[in-house]
């Protein structure tokens, strides 16, 4: 049981002393002669967040409520604020925010020319046309992006990546990538594949909901 103490005969009178699910303390005896300890440390305990609590509330206040759905999406959302948190502080260096670098960093990863137009932004950076006018206002001033002429239709502007923007973007994805690998460093390999395949299975869901009429 969690926290019990044990005591396992081995060969020539060895003994293992263990505690289950927190300290694994290991005593060897060979025929009196010598005493060996390994100490593995504590694990990284599994302890309540914010959500638990959240729940545990609800469940006081008001029993009938089925909190097996908001146990996923609360965390999802509380994850996304702590790391869009964490992400804005590393962007500061940088003049930067989360916003600034998700334009930057879609419109460096649509190839052609690193140029798209705010509608084909406004598919990947989740923003309103005012939001996006002053995200590409404020990153034009810095030099990042310039406006363009948009080659199908001469009425309307295409923003575009300039060679001083896709030089800090460069230095910038490194800092993005290593901190959404060193936040996701609490999973095994197993655990992370497993949320992989569930998120997206959930995304792929929920956008399709939100598509009129479920079209694809």
């Amino acid at each position: 049981m969690p926290g019990s103490v044990g005591d396992c005969p081995l060969k020539n009178d060895m003994r293992v002393i263990y505690i289950y699910n927190d300290i694994l303390f290991i005593k060897l005896y060979a025929d009196g002669e010598r005493s060996e300890r390994f100490e593995t440390g504590r694990r990284n305990e599994i302890t309540e967040d914010l959500v638990d609590r959240l729940i545990e509330d609800w469940r006081r206040e008001m029993p009938s409520l089925n909190t097996g759905g908001i146990a996923i999406i609360g965390r999802i959302l509380r994850l996304g604020s702590l790391l869009e948190s964490r992400m804005n502080a590393k962007l500061k260096p940088f003049g930067l925010i989360y916003t600034d670098f998700d334009l930057l960093a879609t419109l460096r990863r649509s190839g052609r020319d690193y140029c798209l137009t705010p509608t084909e932004l406004r598919q990947s950076v989740l923003l309103t046309s005012g939001a996006m006018t002053a995200a590409l206002d404020r990153l034009q001033k810095m030099g990042l992006i310039t406006r363009v002429r948009n080659k199908s239709d001469r009425r309307s502007m295409s923003a575009k990546l300039t060679p001083a923007g896709a030089a800090l973007l460069e230095k910038v994805l490194v800092v993005r990538f290593d901190d959404a690998n060193d936040a996701a460093s609490a999973l095994t390999q197993s655990q992370t594949e497993a949320m992989v395949l569930a998120l997206r299975r959930m995304l792929l869901s929920l956008e399709k909901q939100a598509k009129p009429n479920g079209t694809a």
